[in-house]
């Protein structure tokens, strides 16, 4: 009886690990989402590559009632903390050609993989995009290229 218990508790333990590592997807309205699919554009019309062969990332700042998305291109990184960051993130946010891009915050630098690197900061870089949130309705009120 006694390891039947354990088998259950491991198994428990095991399950709930599982389901804490699933993916979580960040939904945003239409005119964000074009608005994203404008910077991606925009990056593969500068790198001379198709969209998907790009190396996407986003910063996300959230801060009263609106928040900030930065695109950055990764593929120039070095290996090291900051990628495996990138790689290993579970947050996620989709474009409508279902480019998958990983999202990361500026607490991020605050983890592990960045301080074993010692990155001072998280670079606020790339294509911005600007988005206030009004009656529940997210709007984009700005984008631009911050290379």
């Amino acid at each position: 009886m006694r390891k039947l218990i354990c088998v259950f508790l491991l198994a428990s333990l095991l399950s709930i690990k599982c389901y804490a590592q699933r993916d979580i997807i960040y939904i945003f309205d239409s005119s964000v989402i074009d608005s994203i699919q404008i910077g991606i554009d925009n990056y593969a019309s500068l790198l001379k590559r198709k969209q998907n062969e790009l190396k996407i990332y986003a910063v996300l700042v959230e801060s009263n009632g609106q928040y900030e998305i930065y695109l950055q291109e990764y593929s120039h990184m070095p290996k090291g903390g900051f990628l495996d960051l990138l790689k290993t993130s579970n947050r996620k946010l989709q474009n409508k050609s279902k480019l998958v891009i990983p999202v990361i915050f500026t607490a991020d630098i605050n983890s592990a993989q960045i301080k074993g690197d010692k990155i001072s900061y998280i670079p606020l870089s790339g294509f911005y995009i600007r988005v206030v949130v009004e009656d529940g309705k997210q709007k984009v009120v700005q984008t631009s290229s911050l290379f």
